[in-house]
């Protein structure tokens, strides 16, 4: 289907609707006249056919009177060479309406429209009436000739029929009306008048013989055959044209009548009882004159039936031009609408279309017809709408995003404020670290130098010892010692108030430490996703802040061990200075407290040991503290960096969220 389509869907695809509808309106044209030229050619070959028949009637009707008279005067002609003097007188008026009798025929058929070419033939005819009006003196030669002239007529009659097609006439009417007319009136009326001229000269001598009572018989029995012919004719004729069947039928009694009166005059004839000639002429012309009533009969309603033709023809023909012509009006003017209608809407949808283009979706296209173009705008004005309401969830959703965009600039702004604090304060972090990792190493040194000077003690405690014990006469001696070692425990208790100065120190570091670590938790939990890395190292830090807390508390209980036994140091030398003349007794107290002292020392020594240790292992973790809070930083900076990179986007996204709300203030929908 498709296939056999294609070639006309290209063609229409290649036109424009109104070079569409004008190659449907010249296919239609030249459709519609080809119909109508055949139409009008077979009307006019009809309407020529109906002037023919006209002319033929035209033609028939002098023809007809032509027979009349040439009856006429043959009856009159042979009756004045019979002797007939009153008849005789007539002859010249018969030949005068012979003659104008032919005069009339060749009038009409000059004038006629037929082109019957009857013009031979009357001249042949009118020849031959000369040579019969200055012919032969014979009665029997003169009735002879105008018998056969009559017969010439009558054939003529027929020919006139045949050429006007009024004897093939299709139709029924017009057929029984021209036979009637041209054949069987005609023929009727010359059987009669032979009847009429036959009688007369026969019944001229007052005898009838037996010849010529057989030639009399023969045409009664040919009158009496064409009569039962013509009411044959006039039954067929009652169905169409009842009042010319009436008139007929009303007629075929009197010409039985007037036929009868004949039969009974020859009947008597053969008698013996003739009647004169006069009186059978007179007698004879009543079923003449009753045939050429006929004759007026059927003449008038065969020129009335094809004057009706020709006029029902002319009629058909300009009602069909005026239907055709209707008809193409018509269906121009409905074209012409179909391609207004069509035009209006697909312009209402181009302008439509082209508002649409400039952002104006509110417009609606009102849809006038029911055809698919109604679908078409119907699904049009529905994309509208889907259109315009995409819009109006766009424009939603792009103040949306303005809004969100504003407030994510801002919040990047503030994050990137935060980062910037939060990379300021990781650097004061890691300097502050720096410092402790610096004072922490200072401590390990003094913790160190501190281990040196408690071996040294204790050392020079069992020296004092042994000194006490050997020799406790040389105590003066040993005061001296005593001495010296009391400026060393002073030396010693100084070291201690320094190392609780430095304990002081680290706890007041790790306490910072602890604080930025909690500050740090603080930002990274602002900071959200990015800060979580940020927050373990923050964690860990206060964890270790925490060990280191811990560990200064105890480096602290252990200083504050120390210094109360240096103090107890510095009063036990100081008591056994201000006793050492006290004698042995205080000796061997000073030995006994240098006992303790060495016991004092070794434990001192063993915790300054462990300061020592937990020292250096505070450097190392204040070194790793430092090396975090480093990368903390460098994080900071990382994150900083990173805020102010999406601070940028945010703000493009605000500024392409504000230039796409701009775009969209083009676009309007339906409320």
């Amino acid at each position: 289907m498709n296939a056999l389509f294609s070639p006309a869907v290209g063609l229409m695809n290649r036109l424009p609707y109104l070079g569409k509808l004008a190659l449907l309106a010249c296919l239609f044209g030249v459709v519609n006249c080809t119909f109508l030229a055949e139409l009008m050619i077979s009307k006019w070959q009809t309407i020529r056919d109906s002037q023919r028949e006209v002319a033929g009637v035209q033609v028939l009707t002098p023809l007809t009177h032509l027979v009349h008279d040439l009856q006429q005067h043959r009856a009159h002609a042979v009756a004045a060479l019979d002797g007939n003097a009153a008849m005789a007188a007539k002859v010249p008026e018969k030949r005068s309406a012979v003659d104008a009798g032919f005069q009339a025929v060749e009038a009409v058929d000059r004038n006629g429209t037929g082109n019957l070419e009857i013009a031979v033939n009357l001249a042949d005819l009118k020849s031959r009436w000369n040579g019969i009006a200055s012919g032969s003196k014979d009665p029997s030669e003169n009735f002879k000739a105008h018998t056969e002239l009559i017969a010439n007529v009558i054939a003529l009659m027929n020919i006139v029929g045949d050429r006007s097609s009024l004897s093939y006439e299709s139709d029924v009417l017009s057929n029984q009306l021209g036979a009637l007319s041209a054949r069987h009136v005609p023929e009727l009326a010359e059987s009669y008048a032979r009847l009429r001229g036959l009688g007369t000269r026969f019944l001229s001598d007052g005898v009838l013989t037996t010849e010529e009572s057989g030639q009399l018989s023969v045409l009664l029995l040919s009158v009496q055959g064409r009569e039962q012919r013509l009411a044959h004719v006039s039954g067929e004729l009652s169905p169409q044209r009842p009042e010319l069947a009436r008139q007929v039928e009303s007629l075929l009694p009197k010409l039985a009548q007037a036929r009868a009166d004949v039969e009974k005059a020859l009947d008597a004839a053969k008698r013996g009882s003739a009647l004169p000639a006069p009186e059978y002429f007179q007698l004879a012309s009543a079923p003449v004159s009753l045939v050429e009533q006929l004759s007026e009969l059927s003449l008038p309603a065969l020129t009335s039936v094809m004057n009706d033709r020709l006029s029902k023809t002319w009629a058909s023909m300009w009602l069909h031009i005026a239907f055709a012509v209707v008809a193409s009006i018509a269906v121009l003017y409905l074209l012409t609408g179909f391609y207004l209608s069509t035009h209006r809407s697909f312009d209402e949808l181009g302008r439509s279309a082209e508002a649409f283009a400039k952002g104006d979706f509110s417009r609606r296209i009102k849809a006038e017809s029911r055809d698919e173009v109604a679908v078409i705008v119907h699904q049009f004005n529905k994309m509208a709408d889907g259109i315009g309401e995409l819009l109006q969830e766009v424009q939603r959703g792009v103040r949306t995003l303005n809004e969100t965009s504003a407030q994510l600039s801002r919040a990047s702004m503030q994050v990137t404020q935060a980062s910037h604090r939060q990379s300021d304060a990781a650097q004061s972090t890691a300097s502050a670290v720096e410092q402790m990792s610096v004072s922490i190493s200072h401590v390990a040194e003094s913790v160190e130098s501190s281990v040196e000077t408690s071996q040294r003690a204790r050392e020079l405690s069992e020296t004092g010892e042994s000194v006490v014990r050997v020799a406790a006469q040389e105590i003066m001696e040993m005061a001296g010692a005593v001495r010296n070692s009391s400026a060393l425990i002073e030396q010693l208790s100084e070291h201690s108030s320094r190392v609780s100065g430095i304990v002081r120190v680290i706890r007041d570091v790790a306490d910072q430490t602890n604080l930025l670590a909690l500050n740090a938790a603080i930002e990274a939990a602002r900071a959200g996703e990015m800060g979580r890395g940020f927050a373990v190292v923050a964690d860990e830090v206060r964890k270790l802040a925490e060990r280191t807390a811990h560990a200064t508390s105890e480096i602290a209980a252990v200083i504050e061990n120390i210094e109360q036994g240096t103090r107890n140091s510095v009063d036990g030398i100081q008591n056994a200075t201000a006793r050492v003349d006290s004698g042995v007794e205080q000796a061997n107290r000073a030995a006994a407290a240098l006992a303790e002292i060495h016991g004092g020392t070794s434990v001192t020594l063993e915790r300054i040991a462990s300061i020592a240790a937990a020292a250096r292992e505070q450097r190392e973790t204040s070194h790793e503290i430092a090396i975090n809070v480093e990368s903390i930083a460098r994080m900071a900076e990382e994150n900083e960096h990173t805020v102010r990179e999406i601070e940028g986007a945010a703000h493009n996204v605000e500024q392409q969220a504000a230039a796409l709300a701009g775009l969209m203030q083009r676009f309007r929908t339906a409320a």
